[in-house]
């Protein structure tokens, strides 16, 4: 077997290792008819979570529909996730999505 062949063995199976639980997302969306409001959440499901947000399911949120997903970042397990959307939820978190993950 070749180095590339078995680098990419390698980066699956420590892939296959970290993704063994179910994987969890936090994601920001950024509402299409008020262009200040953000919002920060957390979901295992996140094509029905952002469906929910669109329908108006998600009392936080219906005020400010349409919502377009700007950004998301999977993580290994639930508690990971936790922690870096809470991150997020605090000043710095916010000023490292203005300079990092959001162009406004």
């Amino acid at each position: 077997m070749s180095a590339i062949a078995l680098a990419t063995a390698d980066v699956k199976l420590v892939f296959d290792e970290a993704m063994a639980g179910k994987p969890s997302y936090v994601y920001i969306l950024k509402s299409q008819t008020f262009s200040e409001q953000t919002y920060i959440g957390l979901t295992d499901d996140l094509y029905d979570r952002l469906l929910r947000h669109n329908r108006g399911e998600v009392s936080s949120t219906s005020r400010y529909q349409p919502w377009n997903l700007v950004f998301y970042c999977c993580f290994p397990d639930r508690t990971t996730a936790s922690i870096f959307e809470a991150y997020l939820k605090t000043g710095s978190g916010r000023a490292f999505i203005k300079r990092h993950l959001i162009q406004s």
